[in-house]
């Protein structure tokens, strides 16, 4: 082989390795086990709040250990949603077993002490999705069960006192889902032929719409920004179709799907605009038929293809996300089910490893055809 022959050949292998190395998944994350730390919400400060999977009391997890909220009095389990940015404050629910979901009760809570705050008068049942650094808490209040779909959009101030938040003309019930520091809120309302995701700005209640081809929305999510996840749906002759979606400035734009799954319901947002979720193909899909995905500058990525090969872990569905990009979700492990917080890795862009990769074979031809 002649000199020539060599460097054209340890080039094109070279190119060959790096061009193989941005085709393959690498992996982006850390997989660490905070079971049974719950997975429901995540802050900026590694804080997680869920429940326990076995006796079923509200938990806060923090750098490996475990706190007990406790079981509100009189129900079976209570659920800890949502938690705000410096942890101070957290939303939750509290029900029965045998009659979940329809009989919830709202539970705040606040440096950690248990609040059951009031409901709308003449109602009997509440859920609280989150809270903000005021001790301002989302979610809904309900004179009869949350299957009756009667349920009315709310919030709680710092001592527990529940407010009624307008409903546009139209518009007969709602829900209120999540709150940032800035007073917005996200959640749905409820029209006569259909229901929409919704902000409250300063109050003033704002339809954000439907992606076209779906019936109804709702929002689950809104980053300090103002900006929102927001799911759409439809049922047609008998098959579910949900599709996930960013809301921004008015604009909807639908994230798409994982191979191989019909449906994406996203459940959080960061200041990036990062997205997460689970995509399905039936709607009642439980168990390793989901898999969690994140949404990232305009891809939805299986959030199976960025964590360790070989790893046992099998993620099902993402709950949140912070602005350091840590994740919260939920999957199994040896079929059992488990809560893990992800952490992204540092990895070089695929472009910078293709010029080291191309720089150093050209540096070694160079030197060997000096010999």
């Amino acid at each position: 082989m002649t000199r020539k022959q060599f460097s054209r050949s340890v080039l094109a292998t070279l190119v060959i390795l790096a061009l193989a190395n941005v085709a393959v998944a690498v992996p982006w994350y850390t997989v660490t086990d905070i079971t049974p730390g719950g997975f429901r919400d995540l802050n900026n400060n590694e804080q997680v709040c869920g429940s326990y999977p076995t006796d079923y009391g509200a938990t806060f997890w923090e750098d490996g250990v475990v706190t007990d909220l406790g079981i509100l009095p009189g129900y079976d389990c209570t659920v800890a949603e949502g938690i705000s940015p410096s942890g101070q404050y957290l939303a939750g629910y509290a029900y029965d077993e045998a009659t979940y979901p329809d009989a919830a009760m709202a539970v705040l809570w606040a440096d950690g002490v248990m609040i059951e705050p009031d409901l709308l008068p003449g109602h009997l049942y509440g859920t609280a999705y989150d809270a903000n650094d005021s001790g301002i808490a989302a979610g809904w209040s309900s004179a009869a069960a949350y299957s009756s779909n009667q349920l009315l959009p709310v919030y709680w101030d710092s001592t527990g006192a529940v407010h009624a938040l307008p409903l546009p003309d139209g518009a007969g019930f709602g829900s209120a889902m999540d709150i940032n520091n800035a007073g917005q809120i996200v959640g749905e309302i409820c029209l006569s032929d259909h229901a929409e995701a919704a902000i409250w700005n300063g109050g003033t209640p704002e339809g954000m719409g439907v992606l076209p081809g779906y019936r109804n929305s709702w929002s689950r999510a809104i980053n300090e920004s103002g900006q929102a996840a927001v799911n759409s749906a439809r049922n047609e002759d008998g098959t579910h179709y949900e599709q996930a979606a960013l809301w921004d400035a008015g604009v909807l734009t639908a994230l798409g799907s994982l191979p191989g799954y019909r449906n994406t319901r996203s459940f959080g947002i960061n200041e990036a605009r990062h997205i997460v979720g689970a995509a399905f193909n039936e709607r009642e899909s439980t168990g390793i038929d989901t898999h969690a995905f994140i949404w990232i500058d305009g891809q939805i990525l299986d959030l199976n293809w960025l964590i360790p090969g070989y790893s046992g872990w099998e993620l099902t569905m993402a709950r949140s996300i912070n602005d350091s990009g840590q994740i919260v979700a939920k999957g199994f492990y040896d079929g059992e089910g488990r809560s893990v917080l992800l952490t992204p890795m540092p990895i070089p862009a695929p472009g910078a490893v293709l010029l080291g990769i191309f720089g150093v074979g050209v540096v070694g031809v160079i030197r060997w055809r000096k010999r």
